[in-house]
């Protein structure tokens, strides 16, 4: 039965009473968890805002005490300050851990540690080692001019060109693997095989480089270019090429082929065949088993052969074309494949028969045999050294290792060494020069003496005898004296004997050399300026060190002065201006001393002038004769002022006087008379208050201290003034 419409009514309304009664439980239980969130939320944002105020309070207060509390400012720097104490020294101590474990592990480094810590011993150090290292350039310098020299007997070229070409060789050396040194004897080679100088200078890098690339000595392989660029007509680059391109195809080594291939070239030349092919056919027979002698010896039958007008009419009636139709030589390589064409097919026997007809002799015969027993790969032999451009440069690229380039830098200092050399060298060249006319002239001087006293001894001994004579009381007594200190000394004689046993115990005689040492060693200071730099200059390695001090002490001032005011390059020209006194100065002070030898005082003297006059041309510093007191002439007064670090002009006195017109005796009546007044301005005593922090001597003193230095300064004025009257 169908519902009514009341009853649909009902039915609707119950279901959706029901649906309303959900959403309404649905929408209480939604806002109790909302209430609960926003509480929550709240009770977090109270925490935070109180979290923030109470550290908002304490950050006031802080700041209030810091800048209210000076005990407390204090004690947090003293705080913040040491822990920064205690960092560094953590830092401090880990570096000084670090640092002693790479001293254990380096032990030359604490001797160098050592040596730099000590100013003196550094200064020495570093001097000797300057000097050590002008030494070696200049003696690089002089071995270098020597091989030039030895160069020159061939060349021929003027000092000018040979300075050019000296330049020129140095930089060539430089930059190649061979040792700088060997460079002038292997030009020397180049040039000796009949090249002029260009063409030997155009050879001589690509010779060492041939000689690092084939790892060969360096004449052996400038020995075999030459002749073969000679034989072949080829330039030496062109030639080094091919040598190695020979030396890539081939079973050889670039020793046995500079030593075998240039006996086969001159032959092959002859006949008309390209040193590319005749390269080529070395390397083929050597890949073969052939050896390199055994390589030459066959082509030079086989080219031989090609080149004999009675063997041609053979190979022609065989069918092998030597030349085209312009007559000339035709490539080696269509000739021996023309020949291989007509061995085809044959046995051994037969082939051998078939050479045999041509007329070859064994070895020629030989050679075609085996440069036809495989043509393709005898063309492609050929083919490959004949495009070997660049052959060098690859195989030296190829060769280089590490310690290769460091040779090459090794030879860049030593050029540049050599090159700092040569700037000495005019002065060594004329000191030289000096010695060995000073020493020319000693000998003769001292036959002059011998002879002058041998002509003139009657005179000599007649005067000798006048004297005797005129003095004989005075010799009377002397040898009276003389018997008294021989009877003195027998008792000491006892004593010195007894000295000579204690010092013959080692320990003796070691004290003995030592003191011996001292004392000469303080003589030629006390008279460096008179002759100790001369005695200095003979004795060694010690009067190396006394000079090498004595000039280093000269010239500290001039020195300093120059690496603060003119950079470090001047200072460096001052040094090296030192260095060149320390040996020019002694030297002209031994000519002084042997000027008044007769005979060699004119010599000796113009060598001493000379070099006066060189050393003043270089403002060279002459060693004080005398020293003269700077404060000489001034009165105690001024001096104990000047002690004091006061100025004496401060310092006013009574009229002098007229001065020259009055006598002596007027002048001391008028100073006896005479009022004089000082005046001494106690404030500059303490002008601007006492920094004792700063005053070496009074840092860490006390006030009491501070006190009784003033007052001993004062007292001290007092009796320097009372001492003026």
């Amino acid at each position: 039965m169908a519902q009514t419409k009341i009853e649909m009514l009902l039915a609707l309304k119950d279901r959706y009473s029901a649906v309303l009664k959900n959403a309404d439980k649905n929408t209480e239980s939604v806002t109790q968890r909302m209430k609960r969130t926003l509480g929550e939320v709240g009770n977090r944002f109270r925490e935070a805002a109180s979290t923030i105020d109470r550290n908002t309070q304490a950050a006031f207060t802080n700041v209030k005490r810091y800048l209210t509390d000076s005990s407390y400012r204090r004690a947090s720097v003293l705080i913040a300050m040491r822990d920064l104490k205690t960092r560094i020294d953590g830092v401090k101590t880990s570096a000084k851990k670090a640092f002693d474990e790479l001293r254990s592990n380096a032990p030359m480094l604490d001797k160098a540690i050592k040596l730099a810590s000590n100013p003196i011993v550094l200064g020495v150090e570093g001097a000797l080692a300057v000097g050590g290292t002008i030494k070696k350039a200049a003696s690089a310098a002089m071995d270098w001019q020597k091989g030039m020299a030895e160069i020159n007997v061939t060349a021929g070229l003027s000092q000018q060109e040979l300075e050019k070409l000296s330049t020129t060789m140095l930089n060539i050396g430089a930059k190649n693997v061979a040792p700088l040194e060997e460079v002038p004897g292997a030009f020397n080679k180049i040039i000796s095989a009949g090249l002029n100088a260009d063409q030997a200078l155009s050879a001589l890098d690509p010779t060492l480089k041939a000689a690092k690339a084939g790892f060969v000595d360096i004449e052996t392989v400038a020995k075999a270019g030459v002749n073969v660029m000679n034989a072949s007509g080829r330039n030496i680059n062109a030639v080094y090429d091919i040598l190695f391109g020979t030396l890539q195809k081939g079973a050889a080594n670039m020793g046995e082929i500079a030593a075998y291939l240039p006996k086969v070239v001159p032959v092959a030349n002859n006949a008309g065949i390209k040193l590319e092919q005749t390269a080529g056919a070395f390397a083929f027979l050597t890949a073969q088993g052939q050896g390199a002698a055994e390589a030459a010896t066959l082509l030079n039958g086989a080219f031989n052969s090609l080149s004999n007008p009675k063997l041609l009419g053979n190979f022609k009636a065989m069918g092998v074309q030597i030349y085209d139709a312009q007559g000339n030589m035709r490539p080696l390589g269509d000739i021996i494949e023309n020949l291989a064409g007509k061995l085809d097919g044959l046995s051994d026997k037969q082939k051998a028969a078939k050479l045999a007809s041509l007329g070859l002799d064994q070895t020629s015969a030989s050679a075609f045999a085996v440069m036809a027993q495989d043509v393709q790969k005898f063309k492609d032999t050929l083919e490959s050294v004949d495009n070997s451009d660049d052959a060098l440069e690859h195989a030296l690229n190829n060769s280089m290792t590490a310690s290769d380039y460091w040779n090459i830098a090794l030879n860049n200092i030593k050029a540049l060494a050599i090159k700092a050399g040569q700037f000495l060298l005019p002065v060594v060249t004329k000191v030289g020069e000096w010695a060995a006319a000073i020493t020319g002239g000693i000998i003769p001087a001292i036959k002059g003496v011998v002879n002058w006293c041998k002509e003139w001894w009657p005179v000599l001994a007649i005067l000798g005898a006048g004297l005797v004579a005129m003095n004989i009381n005075n010799i009377a007594a002397t040898a009276s004296l003389i018997t008294h200190s021989v009877v003195t000394k027998a008792a000491a004689a006892a004593q010195w004997l007894l000295n000579a046993a204690l010092n013959a115990n080692p320990i003796g005689l070691v004290i003995m050399a030592i003191a011996a040492l001292v004392a000469i060693v303080t003589i030629v200071i006390k008279k460096y300026d008179e002759w100790g730099a001369a005695l200095a200059f003979v004795l060694g390695p010690l009067g190396l060190i006394i000079n090498l001090v004595m000039t280093i002490k000269r010239y500290w001032d001039s020195i300093v002065d120059a690496f603060s005011n003119g950079g470090f390059l001047k200072g460096i020209k001052q040094i090296g201006k030192a260095l060149l006194d320390m040996v020019l100065y002694p030297v002209q002070q031994l000519l002084e001393l042997l000027s008044n030898i007769p005979g060699l005082d004119d010599l000796a003297g113009k060598g001493a002038d000379f070099i006066k006059d060189m050393r003043a041309n270089l403002n060279m510093i002459d060693p004080e004769k005398s020293d003269e007191n700077e404060s000489e002439g001034e009165s105690l007064v001024d001096q104990g002022m000047r002690e004091l670090g006061l100025d004496p002009e401060t310092t006013t006195g009574g009229n002098s006087g007229s001065g020259g017109g009055s006598s002596s005796a007027d002048s001391i009546a008028g100073s006896a008379k005479q009022i004089r007044n000082i005046t001494v301005n106690i404030d500059a005593f303490n002008k601007g208050g006492i920094n004792a922090g700063n005053t070496q001597g009074l840092n860490g003193k006390s006030a009491t201290d501070i006190d009784e230095w003033f007052t001993q300064m004062l007292l001290r004025t007092i009796r320097n003034l009372e001492m003026s009257y």
